[in-house]
């Protein structure tokens, strides 16, 4: 296996804005966190465990829709 170096840009609007999401909500932070990176190694041409990767994204969108309903 070689060794890889995962590098981002601590100003990028993305970081930024997870940094802050951090604070308060460690779940979910950790969540992006761990697609920001499963993103990274597809570009990478890397393999990935696509299963986990899929019900990550649905869990996501499930919580984004469910704060967008109406209260």
């Amino acid at each position: 296996m070689r060794n890889l170096t995962f590098e981002f840009n601590p100003k990028d609007e993305l970081i930024v804005k997870l940094n802050d999401v951090r604070k308060n909500d460690v779940d979910s932070a950790s969540m992006i966190a761990r697609q920001i990176f499963d993103n990274c190694c597809l570009e990478a041409g890397l393999e990935g465990d696509g299963k986990s990767m899929v019900k990550r994204i649905n869990t996501m969108m499930k919580k984004i829709l469910d704060n967008a309903q109406p209260k």
